[in-house]
């Protein structure tokens, strides 16, 4: 009898270690699975939120290297970088593709980089573009792939995206492989550590049920206490035969012997305890769930755990379990997940803030032109006024003297008349600009100069500036005039004041338009002494200025109005004679 129990305990504990091996494949296969889910959703988080902490039309203006400020550049850094670290990923950027290239528009830093200085540059060629990533912009389809560039092998996520301006990106977002490799390796290790600690505790308890209970069932016994996993095992009634110091610790008990689920959970956990328990008995099989509330000693917890039955001579007379606590990592999930709430908060309250901003610094800059325009209002009309009033004089000393003749009057009063529609004309030069329609139309590039020069012509001529235009009358851009002219002023203003401040021998201000494959180019330059070099690097700058009554928003304004209206983009190319140069690109329409 004992050898033919002796040959039932051998069967039903291998077929118990079968059992478990078999679950072992269909955990780790499922969890694999499940991590690497939740990577990807993670990443795909992550890779969508990128167009909400860009500013909305930054990749309608990313058209060359010089076509975002190095402010603006920096804050993007800054913001991917918190985004990526708070949520555990390695990058996150953007790429577009120009011609036959592809580029990183922007793009956040890995520790490692910062530590060697070693930064991703703005509009920087990617030349280790995966073929998926090219095939993802190509195509507008969201892929997934591992590969391996100058920067490491990364598992990464792309996501098209369109611009408000019709301009087509990559939103991506990636983590290091070898941390993809690493949470794999750890469940690996903890399915066979798992597997390994039941059938540890199967041959315990099987040993136990046979009563056969000696030096080597504690020393088994003991080995199972020094787990951090929880391991338990119960009757079918639901009281506890036994558990290890973990689970007794957890709950705060001395022992589990003779108590049940009730003693320690709450009655939701006790629903789901218990159902649980029946689906093991009635079909003899392991499950796995999780759940999880308040702990009986304060606090929250969650388990993973794995149940399974044990059976003799074909009959289910217990439950073996093992429970794993998680309230760490879902805690530390859930902290992570609100940080992410309140990131994109932050990040759409500094979205708001930067268009009040940038409204506040356009305010600005109209308030500025405005003044700039009164006063060249005053330069056009102080010669025409003092004229009319030799005129008028002219006239009462002719009629005190008796000498007033018809003719005279009627000379007098067709000169007055053409001197008031010179005026008049003047008043709708600077009406075109305070009040510019918002229409877009292509124009001529020299009509556009010539017509703003007029409106400061009176200015030049009273400093003795002379204007030299060298623009060939093909060149034509689609514009908004108004936005056209505002730019240009600025320019022309800033030579003017340099010109009245150094007094050089030579007053000259040079407009010079060409085309360079494909681009329109205007260069602005004047005889006035140049620029500073330690001024040169922050002339872009919002309220930046050297000038005493200066609001430092001129210039600002202008690469402003050049990236968002006028599809374009403006730099200083010669510090010496303060020469900048205006790019126009092809228009997408064309």
């Amino acid at each position: 009898m004992v050898k033919e129990n002796r040959w039932l305990f051998v069967l039903a504990f291998w077929g118990y270690t079968m059992g478990i091996l078999i679950y072992m494949a269909f955990s780790y296969q499922s969890t694999k699975e499940s991590i690497l889910g939740g990577i990807d959703r993670n990443l795909h988080t992550a890779a969508s939120a990128i167009p909400k902490i860009l500013a909305e039309d930054f990749h309608d203006r990313a058209y060359g290297a010089g076509s975002i400020s190095a402010e603006e550049d920096e804050r993007n850094i800054v913001r991917l970088t918190q985004y990526a670290r708070t949520n555990g990923l390695h990058f996150l950027y953007t790429v577009i593709k120009g011609g036959e290239d592809y580029y990183l528009t922007t793009s956040s830093r890995s520790q490692e980089e910062e530590r060697l200085g070693n930064y991703v540059q703005y509009f920087e060629l990617y030349n280790d573009a995966s073929p998926k990533l090219k095939a993802a912009l190509e195509n507008r389809e969201r892929g997934v792939d591992e590969y391996e560039d100058r920067w490491g092998s990364f598992r990464t996520i792309f996501i098209p995206q369109v611009s408000p301006g019709g301009r087509v990106y990559l939103a991506c977002a990636e983590v290091d492989v070898a941390y993809v490799k690493k949470a794999l390796s750890h469940q690996l290790y903890r399915v066979f550590g798992e597997g390994g600690f039941l059938i540890l505790i199967a041959l315990w308890v099987f040993r136990i049920f046979h009563g056969e209970s000696d030096r080597q069932n504690k020393i088994i016994k003991n080995l199972i206490d020094t787990t951090d996993d929880l391991i338990f095992y119960k009757g079918v009634d639901g009281r506890y035969l036994g558990a290890n110091k973990a689970f007794c610790d957890f709950f705060g008990k001395e022992s589990m012997e003779g108590l049940s689920d009730a003693d320690i959970l709450d009655a939701e956990q006790l629903r789901l305890a218990q159902k649980s328990d029946e689906e093991v008995v009635r079909f003899r099989k392991n499950i796995r769930l999780e759940y999880g509330g308040e702990h009986p000693l304060g606090g929250r917890f969650f388990f993973s755990i794995t149940k399974s039955p044990i059976l003799l001579r074909g009959k289910v007379v217990g439950i073996l379990g093992i429970a794993r606590d998680f309230t760490r990592e879902k805690l530390l999930e859930e902290n992570r997940l609100e940080l992410n709430r309140h990131l994109e908060s932050r990040v759409q309250e500094e979205i708001r803030k930067n268009l009040e901003n940038e409204q506040m610094l356009i305010q600005q800059s109209k308030m500025a032109a405005m003044g700039e325009m009164v006063g060249n209002i005053a330069h056009q009309w102080r010669q025409p006024l003092n004229v009319l009033g030799m005129i008028l004089y002219q006239l009462k000393e002719e009629s005190n003297e008796g000498r007033l003749t018809q003719d005279a009057v009627e000379e007098a009063y067709q000169e007055s008349q053409r001197i008031i529609q010179l005026m008049s004309k003047t008043i709708d030069d600077f009406r075109d600009f305070f009040r510019p329609q918002r229409q877009q139309k292509r124009r001529s590039i020299k009509e556009m100069v010539d017509s703003t020069i007029r409106i400061l012509d009176a200015s030049l001529a009273y400093h003795g500036i002379e204007c030299k235009v060298e623009i060939p009358p093909h060149l034509e851009i689609s514009c908004v005039e108004g936005d056209f002219t505002q730019v240009i002023l600025n320019l022309i203003g800033n030579a003017r004041d340099a010109i009245q401040s150094n007094r050089p021998p030579q007053k000259i201000i040079h407009i010079q338009g060409y085309e360079s494959e494909g681009v329109i180019c205007l260069e602005v330059s004047d005889s006035g002494g140049g620029i500073p070099l330690e001024v040169a690097k922050r002339v872009f700058e919002p309220y930046f200025t050297t000038k005493k009554e200066g609001t430092g928003v001129g210039l600002y304004m202008s690469q402003v109005i050049l990236k968002k209206h006028l599809q374009g983009e403006i730099e200083l190319v010669d510090p010496e004679c303060a020469k900048f140069r205006l790019k126009f690109f092809p228009s997408k329409e064309a």
